[in-house]
């Protein structure tokens, strides 16, 4: 996906930097490569990351809620963000980073073995590695497995049309609220591209949820969150899950320390008093907002400890099974849990 501008120098397409690539270079992501006027991936079959967990560890908390899941990662990132947990691989070329190789056909195959009901892809950022991540896709709906991606919402219209047709739930991560912040700790101009997506995802059949990272002292402000629950409220929607993850020190800032609980909380709670329904705290083993409430009788539906549900308490149909409220929880092939402990 590029545009070709001649004396062998090519604009990628995928995501909103749309590098200018000469001839023998690549691309900000550093899996793009312009190899005599032609756009080459670097990511496709290379396995960075992959292991097996519950769909809660991504999170994704309304969709097919207890599913195990295996996730996995690739090459590569557009953006350079100085509190990133994966920079060992996300922040280095290619060639510095071990990998296995690995077909779509292989991942699915795994995941069908190890009785996973989904793949989701993670990680690093997916979309710069457009092929590798539309493939695996689409052999895992052959395969009848359902297909996720954890991303940063960055990439084009061009990018978008590719992959809501075969990706089912996408979780994206904005990492602040303000073009400054992303100009600052992620290397990225603008806070737009990805507002647009979110909008854009959310009328698509894609199922979205928002994933927010806490950072003490940088993004975490009163201020901000109540910027983000109302952008959700008003373009996306007041039912649109909104999970907060707590921050471990990591790569170019060791120095700030780990999300306190209380600081989860009182996020939590920012976001509910601005009008969202369903707001989570993440990275806890045990706290009741890790639970999904009616908002009508505030019944607990699904209960969760760790990265697992606990028990279910909801009607054939999803609907809260005190005052038969519905819930936004979607189902994977419409198979809905009903009542007592959870099979995990």
């Amino acid at each position: 996906m590029y545009d070709d501008i001649g004396n062998r120098r090519v604009h990628c397409n995928l995501c909103h930097l749309r590098c200018e690539i000469p001839d023998g270079h690549r691309g900000r992501c550093n899996v793009r490569e312009n190899s005599q006027g032609k756009l080459y991936t670097l990511a496709s079959n290379r396995a960075v990351a992959f292991d097996f967990a519950n769909i809660e560890r991504i999170p994704l908390y309304h969709y097919s809620p207890g599913s195990k899941i295996l996730e996995m990662g690739t090459l590569g990132c557009n953006f350079r963000c100085s509190f990133c947990c994966a920079w060992p691989v996300s922040q280095n070329a290619p060639e510095k980073v071990p990998w296995e190789e690995l077909s779509p056909k292989e991942v699915v195959k795994a995941a069908k073995e190890s009785n996973c009901k989904g793949i989701v892809q993670t990680y690093t950022e997916p979309t710069v590695a457009i092929e590798y991540c539309h493939a695996i896709a689409e052999e895992a709906h052959k395969a009848g497995v359902f297909n996720a991606l954890v991303t940063n919402g960055y990439f084009t219209q061009d990018t978008l049309e590719l992959i809501t047709p075969v990706v089912d739930a996408i979780s994206l991560t904005p990492k602040g609220v303000s073009d400054d912040f992303y100009q600052t700790y992620c290397g990225v101009p603008s806070v737009q591209p990805i507002l647009d997506n979110a909008k854009a995802l959310y009328q698509s059949d894609v199922h979205l949820e928002i994933a927010y990272v806490l950072i003490p002292g940088y993004n975490d402000g009163k201020a901000g969150i109540r910027k983000l629950a109302r952008f959700i409220r008003e373009e996306l929607g007041e039912d649109v899950p909104l999970e907060f993850l707590r921050y471990f020190s990591s790569y170019k800032m060791r120095d700030v320390p780990i999300t306190p609980e209380v600081g989860l909380e009182k996020a939590r709670k920012t976001a509910l008093e601005g009008g969202l329904k369903y707001v989570y705290v993440c990275n806890t083993y045990q706290n009741p907002g890790k639970n999904t409430y009616c908002p009508v009788c505030n019944q607990p539906l699904i209960e969760r400890v760790g990265e697992q549900v606990a028990g279910y308490h909801m009607g054939k149909d999803g609907s809260c099974s005190n005052c038969g409220n519905s819930i936004p929880v979607s189902w994977f092939n419409d198979t809905v849990p009903v009542g007592g402990d959870a099979d995990v």
